[in-house]
């Protein structure tokens, strides 16, 4: 599916949502609910680093997950500019990559099977 089109922007921005989604719910499982993002109120990059921090996420997953964050940030900011399909692609990939590191079991461009809670 071509991301120009409003399915492929809207499956880029599911992952995003899917990564902060996960990330919290993790994060309020490995503290015992000490962090809750709906207390907190955390930004995506704050969930990222805390994963890290808790070594929940290893070094390369976090890089790639700010990665991801960084060009929809880029996106938000700057709407109109013109969209590196392939650098995007590669993205989602990586994004996949990595909600399956964080325990989705079942992830791809079209499904995702979520984790039990």
């Amino acid at each position: 599916m071509p991301l120009e089109t409003e399915n492929g922007l809207k499956g880029w921005y599911w992952l995003l949502l899917f990564f902060e989604h996960f990330g919290s719910q993790i994060l309020e499982r490995h503290t015992n609910g000490g962090i809750k993002n709906s207390e907190l109120n955390l930004d995506l990059k704050r969930i990222l680093r805390l994963l890290y921090d808790f070594q929940l996420v290893d070094e390369s997953t976090h890089s790639k997950m700010n990665e991801i964050r960084k060009e929809r940030n880029r996106m938000v900011h700057d709407p109109f500019r013109r969209i590196d399909e392939n650098r995007i692609k590669r993205l989602i990939e990586d994004a996949i990559e990595c909600l399956r590191k964080l325990g989705v079991r079942s992830v791809s461009y079209t499904h995702l099977t979520l984790p039990p809670n």
